[in-house]
């Protein structure tokens, strides 16, 4: 009779696998990870893209709904005795232009950040909310004197006056002068890049952006943070993820300067 003990070695030793055995199944394994990882990425990206859509929809939303309430007025940003906030301000922090008084919440905080700006997302996730008034990623349009001239358009409009000795300047968006609302960009992906040695990371975002690619408040120009297109929001309120063919080809919103996602200047 076979001794037992042995039989069971045995048994064990016919069960494990060989080492051949074993290299095949990890060639296997890394193989089918070589060919779902690029599919998983973009449709994660594609998911992101979606996300970032439906983000914009409500800004834009909200950014009508407190026109309706404000005579058509869209503020865009205000100076306070130096002390400077951004369209966020109004409706995602329930502050006025006085920096006091109390409005709607028109927004959370967690839409007027684009999914892709995932330095931006975390820094907001982990941030005071009192104190995140210009953590945001998408940026308002904001042109020059010289830009809306060239384009014949009007509907920004600034004031000027006084509040407790300092003084306070509005800039705003009056949207019933917009003659092409549903050509008219409000607001893009845009973000501020920054570059430490070799190393490109994301930074606070642009607060506001020029067609022109010329920067207004922290160089703003439109990012192409989704793979080769950005998404932007026109005043109709729509949303749209664009190429920078298709934005650089349209007479109403034409840009001729831009950034890639890694923060590079494009032309067009």
């Amino acid at each position: 009779m076979d001794n037992p003990s042995r039989f069971t070695r045995d048994k064990q030793h016919n069960m494990a696998f060989t080492l051949i055995e074993l290299l095949v199944v990890i060639s296997i394994v890394s193989l089918l990870m070589a060919i779902l990882l690029p599919a998983l990425k973009k449709a994660r990206d594609a998911a992101r893209t979606s996300m970032c859509l439906s983000n914009q929809r409500q800004c834009i939303l909200a950014a009508n709904t407190y026109g309706f309430d404000y005579n058509d007025a869209l503020y865009i940003k205000r100076s306070l005795g130096g002390n400077v906030k951004y369209w966020v301000y109004p409706l995602a922090y329930q502050k006025g232009g006085d920096g006091a008084s109390s409005t709607p919440q028109y927004l959370t905080r967690n839409v007027t950040l684009c999914p892709q700006n995932e330095f931006s997302t975390s820094i907001a996730q982990n941030t005071d909310p009192n104190s995140l008034n210009t953590w945001f990623g998408y940026a308002i349009y904001m042109p020059g004197g010289t830009e809306m001239k060239n384009r014949g358009w009007s509907f920004q409009k600034t004031m000027v006056t006084t509040i407790g000795g300092s003084s306070y300047k509005l800039y705003w968006h009056q949207l019933n002068e917009i003659t092409n609302p549903s050509r008219t960009i409000c607001f893009a992906d845009s973000f501020t890049a920054r570059v430490s040695s070799s190393m490109f990371y994301w930074a606070k975002p642009a607060v506001n952006f020029r067609l022109d690619g010329n920067g207004v408040d922290n160089n703003g120009q439109v990012h192409f943070l989704h793979n080769d297109a950005a998404n932007v929001m026109f005043f109709d309120g729509h949303a749209v993820s664009r190429t920078g063919e298709s934005l650089s080809e349209n007479i109403q919103t034409h840009i001729t300067t831009a950034r890639d996602n890694q923060g590079n200047a494009v032309t067009f």
